[in-house]
């Protein structure tokens, strides 16, 4: 018997679910992604968008890492980052992305 027994990295992550965007969340990553090339450059588009591609990535592996937004909507997570806010649902098999808001908008107009 092998000192190091090998592991199935998919049953070592307990806490893993899939991610999907939804339709209008695809579409706020095209907007922040135009927006950001426009005003700052390819460097920082990639820096932000990378930003956003590893909180998505966290989420994932880790556990549903965002605040309860009842107030808006039952059963509503998200988290920030940086001027963004990231709303979700989490589901028994998967974490749906549903809209990428910038801080400035208001999340019941632009969610329900």
């Amino acid at each position: 018997m092998p000192l190091i027994q090998k592991k199935n990295w998919n049953t070592s992550l307990t806490n893993y679910k899939p991610l999907r965007l939804s339709s209008p969340a695809k579409t706020d990553l095209q907007h922040i992604a135009t927006y950001t090339l426009q005003k700052w450059g390819v460097v920082q588009k990639k820096v932000y968008l990378d930003l956003i591609k590893k909180s998505f990535n966290t989420l994932s592996t880790v556990g549903n890492i965002g605040k309860k937004r009842d107030e808006i909507e039952k059963g509503l997570y998200s988290y920030r980052i940086k001027k963004h806010t990231v709303y979700f649902r989490e589901t028994d098999h998967e974490f749906v992305v549903l809209r990428i808001l910038h801080s400035r908008m208001d999340p019941e107009r632009h969610l329900i």
